[in-house]
């Protein structure tokens, strides 16, 4: 079975997601037009308010495109056996996050795990929170804090306790 979602960024129709049913894996291919710069992620979406990061599109020719493979059972996991729709970059990082390349550490190895990484870091009531994209099956990022971190959906939290590794650039 195939069918199409829409796919979103900010309200707007940007192009479709084909869903395809193959056994024990459902397929999803996103493509759509170029969308000028930066980094473009695909979330997929249900009604029961499921939300799955499938990826980052990547430029062929004049389109943008993703492809991914997930097993039916990983999508009932995370409440996505019925998925409606899909969204270019959600606006959800609203809340302080910012960007990695912004965070100094003291720590060598965080700031060598940091490099090139996804997802962003904030203050958090404690010291610092840093999240990463993540899904099940994954390694989990910057293995060595990996007792200090937690899933979460689409993303791995890491909390870093105030002054251990870490610390705000001066302004």
């Amino acid at each position: 079975m195939e069918r199409e979602l829409p796919l979103y960024e900010n309200g707007v129709l940007r192009g479709h997601i084909l869903c395809k049913d193959e056994g024990c894996y459902m397929t999803f291919s996103a493509d759509t037009p170029l969308l000028g710069g930066g980094v473009k992620k695909v979330w997929l979406f249900s009604e029961g308010g499921g939300r799955l990061l499938l990826g980052t599109l990547v430029q062929e020719g004049q389109r943008l495109r993703l492809r991914r493979r997930v097993s039916h059972s990983d999508l009932r996991f995370r409440g996505m056996a019925a998925p409606t729709s899909g969204q270019i970059n959600p606006q959800e990082d609203a809340g302080g996050w910012r960007g990695f390349a912004t965070l100094h550490t003291q720590d060598g190895a965080l700031a060598a795990a940091l490099v090139g990484a996804e997802g962003g870091w904030r203050k958090g009531e404690d010291g610092l929170e840093l999240r990463f994209p993540w899904q099940v099956g994954q390694a989990v990022p910057v293995v060595s804090r990996f007792c200090l971190g937690q899933p979460g959906d689409g993303w791995w939290l890491l909390r870093l306790p105030a002054g251990e590794t870490a610390n705000e650039p001066p302004r």
